[in-house]
């Protein structure tokens, strides 16, 4: 699973062309699609189609395509994010990163525009305004060659952004998505954990993706399931492991390992090893013993 917009702030080879803490304005190119298509953002993104498409899903299973010259908007959350890259030259968008603060302070100038306004379920695409081409085009031609990504005026451009999306003929819907945002409730816990313990993340980030700080999700979760967030993880990514090697003998245990939610082959191997006596490795053959008798 790959971490945006961290992943593209560490990447030497993105260029970050504004940039303020996880506020930031990203020139994204690639010439062949990523394969770890697994995608948790962490700040709300606004991404504008250059060149090629992007085949996004929602954690529900519900796709979409976005198509050149269009433009999503992404509340933070999981995906699966597929760059389709076109003939002959590379995919090309620009992604604009939002932290929460940054739109809930944006969103309280537009209060008085925005009761009532319903709520998107599926994803805000749009055909990317003149306005905000016009925009774009000119932070690119700017700041497109400086290095590092200047960020003073970070925030101030991010607003202008938002501005310009806000007053335009999509600016009603889009101001009901960041309302929204601003206003969503805790998810439901026991149902998207699940859904997702089986994703790379640490007790910080189910907090966050659950709407809830650390300690309130610990508190909530043990009343929820009885046990600690962390031993139950350790149970259910374990008893997953134990299928997946107990019934396909084909998988590697570094397969296993990610399927599980392991990034970290060494650290799965020795907790598998502590839960169940015995390697993920030695339990394999062990099962394939037993068949072949």
């Amino acid at each position: 699973m790959i971490t945006v917009p961290q992943a593209f702030l560490e990447d030497t080879d993105t260029l970050k062309i504004l940039r303020d803490g996880l506020n930031c304005m990203i020139d994204k190119k690639a010439k062949a699609p990523n394969p770890n298509n697994d995608r948790y953002i962490t700040a709300h993104a606004l991404t504008i189609v250059q060149s090629g498409s992007l085949s996004i899903t929602k954690n529900d299973g519900y796709s979409e395509t976005v198509n050149q010259g269009e433009m999503v908007f992404l509340p933070k959350g999981l995906y699966m994010v597929s760059d389709i890259i076109p003939k002959n030259k590379p995919f090309r968008a620009t992604v604009y990163f939002f932290e929460e603060k940054l739109i809930h302070n944006f969103i309280n100038s537009f209060e008085y525009l925005i009761k009532n306004r319903p709520k998107i379920e599926k994803f805000w695409i749009v055909s990317q305004m003149n306005s905000v081409k016009v925009f774009n085009d000119h932070l690119l031609e700017l700041y497109g060659n400086h290095n590092p990504a200047n960020n003073r005026l970070t925030k101030n451009k991010l607003q202008e952004l938002l501005h310009l999306v806000a007053t335009s003929d999509e600016g009603p819907t889009f101001l009901g998505l960041l309302n929204h945002l601003k206003n969503r409730g805790k998810v439901n816990i026991s149902q998207f954990m699940e859904q997702n313990f089986d994703k790379p993340l640490n007790i910080e980030d189910y907090a966050n993706l659950t709407g809830r700080s650390p300690s309130t999700f610990y508190r909530d979760f043990k009343r929820k399931f009885g046990v600690s967030p962390q031993k139950w993880l350790i149970q259910k990514r374990m008893e997953k492991a134990k299928v997946h090697l107990s019934s396909n003998h084909e998988k590697t245990v570094t397969e296993v390992a990610f399927n599980s939610g392991y990034e970290n082959i060494s650290h799965f191997i020795k907790t598998f090893k502590k839960h169940f006596g015995i390697s993920p490795k030695q339990y394999q053959m062990r099962v394939r013993e037993s068949m072949s008798v």
